[in-house]
């Protein structure tokens, strides 16, 4: 069995999975044949996924990974490119938590950061503020035990997300050392641009309501918004690559948004020359 055809039947038992868990949990007392058949699916799926893993995991090996990188793409292959994707978010996101509580940036050591998060700082914390009422509320209005305790699983799980979200805005700015000009959003490094290749870079407002905040625009233009605006327009010299999520696209174009960009329009001038 290869992988693809592995993760489609993994995937159709996550719900008769979830459903038995909730069955169980609310007291329903289950046939014995039917949780000897779930507990044998189960063990059955288990087995087939570890021995996808070795062979992807004996696989890398041989084309001369080291063990951590081998785990980790044989994990990959086991699971698929999309949740894998969501998983290593996931992970990002209480890196970030972690990064922020610390006051620790990523900012590596000969770069300047520059933040772009203020904008909407105010709208995101206020998204936060209601989660926590809404913890609340369920905790005093619901009367079952269980619907009030998945409840409150599902608000803490949506608090720490976006939590973990505002803080990928903060901990993780633009970039500038003397070869490059780095542009993220959250945990995403967006766009790397060298600065030899940076043809005029202008502070201009532009608003943009009602646009995804990224997005690849006239062909060879990339907007990274905050808010709906972008303040900073950069040209370049020739296409770069923007990577926005698994797609590459050459851009000469990128507006975005700085919290100062003033400053960091005069760093860019200054680094380039």
């Amino acid at each position: 069995m290869n992988a693809a055809a592995f993760r489609r039947i993994l995937f159709s038992l996550v719900p008769v999975e979830l459903a038995c868990l909730v069955l169980i949990a609310a007291g329903v007392d289950l046939p014995g044949p039917f949780r000897l058949a779930v507990l044998a699916l189960l063990i059955a799926t288990l087995v087939v996924e570890i021995s996808i893993w070795i062979g992807a995991f004996r696989r890398f090996r041989r084309d001369g990974a080291s063990r951590p990188t081998a785990a980790k793409n044989a994990t990959r292959h086991v699971i698929g490119d999309r949740l894998w994707g969501f998983i290593t978010s996931e992970f990002s996101l209480v890196g970030s938590i972690a990064r922020l509580i610390a006051r620790k940036p990523d900012v590596p050591d000969g770069t300047r950061g520059f933040t772009y998060h203020r904008q909407s700082a105010p709208m995101m914390w206020a998204m936060v503020g209601l989660v926590v009422i809404e913890i609340a509320v369920v905790h005093l209005v619901i009367p079952w035990d269980i619907v009030r305790l998945v409840l409150l699983v599902v608000s803490v799980y949506s608090l720490i997300w976006i939590v973990g979200f505002i803080a990928g805005f903060m901990v993780r700015p633009h970039l500038l050392d003397d070869r490059t000009l780095v542009l993220r959003h959250g945990p995403k490094t967006v766009v790397v641009l060298p600065l030899t290749d940076i043809e005029r870079i202008e502070t201009t407002g532009r608003d943009l309501s009602g646009m995804r905040s990224i997005r690849y625009v006239d062909g060879s233009g990339l907007h990274l918004a905050q808010g709906g605006q972008t303040n900073v327009d950069v040209t370049l010299t020739r296409p770069i690559n923007g990577v926005l999520q698994a797609e590459v696209h050459p851009v000469d174009r990128v507006s975005f948004w700085a919290d100062d960009p003033d400053l960091l329009a005069r760093d860019v001038r200054a680094a380039g020359q």
